[in-house]
């Protein structure tokens, strides 16, 4: 295992220039200068802060570490984070007004404090989640919780929601607006949202209008072969040239 900390000003110092040779991206920029950062699949260990020096950074790829936490003083401009596949733990906090796409997901987090408006993409899915407040963030595109305790889920009514995986999720309680209202559930862990705007999304994350066409497809398909059958079986009386 390596300490992340250590790596991190050890390869990126803080008063220097990226001296890492694998990273042809940011090789001999100083923190400042560096936008897209990917330390993963580095075997990093315990917890990481990138501090505010990374003032320009807008894409961050932390994943496939043993990170128990990572933390950020000023990264405003910041758009894509992935800190998936970590040991992520507790209450975790995310600031920025600029990010659209998180990924936290494979992590042991139990809460998710956040203030991303702009918000479009989030996958928390295998945490520890029991409630998910996402009231605040109207952007929000494709939301993906799957195997976590929730028990209470809250989307914003002006949610642009089109993608909704709640795999394995036993929704006790729902907090929508009208435009996004629960209705029959489908089986004990799934539970149908209907959005009179874009459709119907289940569990799997499915969009309904793509399920009806496959759906209308199959049983074009079936009542075409059964009317085949029924042509090629002779009746009574007639006969076969």
């Amino acid at each position: 295992m390596v300490n992340s900390q250590v790596w991190l000003d050890n390869y990126y110092p803080v008063n220097g220039t990226c001296i890492r040779v694998e990273d042809k991206e940011n090789y001999g920029k100083t923190r400042n200068q560096i936008v897209n950062l990917d330390i993963s699949n580095q075997n990093l260990e315990s917890a990481l802060d990138l501090g505010s020096s990374f003032a320009n950074l807008k894409t961050l790829n932390s994943s496939f570490n043993k990170l128990t936490d990572l933390t950020w003083g000023t990264l405003y401009i910041i758009e894509k984070y992935d800190g998936s596949h970590n040991q992520l733990n507790g209450s975790y906090s995310i600031t920025s007004s600029n990010i659209k796409n998180i990924n936290i997901s494979h992590n042991n987090i139990t809460a998710y404090n956040y203030n991303t408006p702009n918000l479009a993409y989030l996958d928390v899915s295998s945490n520890l989640f029991t409630t998910l407040d996402l009231y605040s963030t109207q952007n929000l595109v494709e939301l993906k919780c799957s195997n976590n305790p929730i028990s209470s889920l809250t989307l914003n009514q002006t949610s642009k929601l089109v993608l909704f995986d709640c795999f394995d999720v036993k929704l006790v309680s729902t907090s929508t607006s009208p435009l996004f209202t629960p209705s029959t559930s489908l089986s004990p862990t799934v539970t149908i949202y209907t959005n009179t705007l874009l459709g119907t999304t289940i569990g799997l994350g499915v969009y309904s209008g793509i399920s009806t066409l496959c759906l209308l497809f199959l049983g074009f398909v079936f009542f075409y072969k059964r009317s085949l059958l029924k042509n090629s079986i002779p009746t009574p009386g007639s006969h076969i040239i």
